[in-house]
């Protein structure tokens, strides 16, 4: 018996409420198991076809009659909005389009803002695995010190930063090189970044918390009172929304990951609405990813990604490696626009890392990205 694998591959909203298509599958490829079938999710995580697996026959997935027929809805009354299908095909070259759907997910906060000292610049370009380990550390003791203070907004906002950062620059970063050539180990690394980002998320919400009374209303949708947030607010829902990010693309399609993604665009527009231009444009360049993937993303979301991609690369003087990386996965992969895609890439390496320094460790990590999609472009597009 193979290892086991669950993809999300379709997402419908029917009367309000949202529900999830899930493929299961042993072995390497969906194609090796002619026994796959599909589960039903409600936007609570719930199973509506608990015990009753719907066997995979070669006819698509289940459409939004069959769950209406399993809702026993017969006649609805509200209009069906089909959200977002992503179709799983038989090899891991397909896989990786579409867990590319959640690739904020990579390039939602792939502006990351590691600590641009001399000494860990050059560890990264010629000992990265002395980096990691070294900066596992440093976030071993914010986490230790957040634990000591659960009341400190400040130390556990910082907590939530430095895990965030280590699982989408060493965790993640691994997890997205390896899954072409030891898929198992890689799924091995995305549930140890899932593990991380999850308690991330917990450290920026109780950060917000202890700030803003009715932030946990507002966040949850019980509340459409949002806190009055002031600039120095910004950092907090930045990294929070960093760690739903990391969070969702980590699970792998895990419905109850999926359903918190309405989350980061809350908190991305609160903090674009104080200061759009805040870090040489890292919001600005976080919307490009999410235009595309989220739940209520207008019929022209590829020109609304290229307006916040302008946007922020004005931001940063055009010198955002990360921004190019963002627009390449974020957009020219879900359209199979090689062309593009490769257009974009080769202007990112060519971008100076030296010429902004408060850049130059993102650079040199996204420059890595960008090379390493441009070897691998055949496993992207078909």
């Amino acid at each position: 018996m193979g290892n086991c694998h669950t993809e999300t591959i379709a997402q419908y909203l029917i009367d309000g409420q949202y529900y999830f298509v899930t493929v299961n599958w042993e072995g390497k490829a969906l194609a090796d198991d002619p026994d796959s079938f599909f589960d039903i999710f409600d936007q609570h995580g719930v199973c509506l076809n608990l015990g009753e697996p719907w066997h995979n026959d070669g006819q698509g997935c289940p459409t939004y009659e069959d769950i209406a027929s399993i809702l026993k809805a017969g006649e609805l009354a509200a209009p069906i909005n089909i959200l977002q299908v992503n179709y799983i095909g038989p090899s891991l070259g397909q896989d990786s389009i579409n867990s590319g759907s959640f690739s904020l997910l990579m390039g939602l906060l792939f502006v990351l803002i590691f600590y641009s000292c001399s000494p860990t610049i050059i560890l990264l370009d010629n000992k990265p695995d002395l980096v990691d380990s070294g900066y596992e550390f440093y976030v071993n003791r914010n986490v230790k010190k957040a634990n000591s203070n659960p009341n400190n907004p400040n130390i556990l906002i910082n907590a939530c930063k430095s895990l965030t950062l280590h699982s989408f620059g060493f965790t993640m970063e691994k997890a997205d090189r390896m899954v072409m050539t030891d898929y198992n180990n890689s799924m091995e690394l995305y549930a140890k970044a899932n593990s991380s980002f999850s308690e991330a998320v917990n450290y920026g919400d109780q950060s917000l918390s202890i700030k803003f009374t009715n932030y946990k209303d507002w966040i949850s949708g019980v509340s459409d009172q949002k806190p009055i947030f002031k600039k120095d607010d910004i950092f907090f829902l930045y990294w929070t929304a960093g760690a739903y990010g990391g969070a969702i693309k980590s699970s792998k399609g895990d419905p109850n990951w999926i359903i918190q993604l309405p989350k980061i665009g809350k908190l991305l527009e609160a903090a674009i609405e104080i200061d759009p231009n805040w870090n040489r444009g890292s919001l600005l360049g976080a919307m490009i990813s999410y235009t595309m993937i989220r739940h209520d993303a207008p019929n022209d979301k590829e020109l609304v990604a290229k307006e916040f991609f302008k946007n922020a690369l004005k931001a940063s003087n055009n010198l955002d490696i990360g921004l190019y990386v963002s627009m390449a996965e974020s957009v020219c992969i879900p359209n199979q626009d090689r062309n593009e895609f490769t257009n974009l890439l080769y202007k990112a390496i060519n971008i100076d890392i030296n010429a902004d320094p408060d850049l130059r460790l993102a650079n040199i990590i996204n420059k890595k990205r960008a090379e390493w999609l441009l070897d691998n472009i055949d496993e992207f597009f078909y």
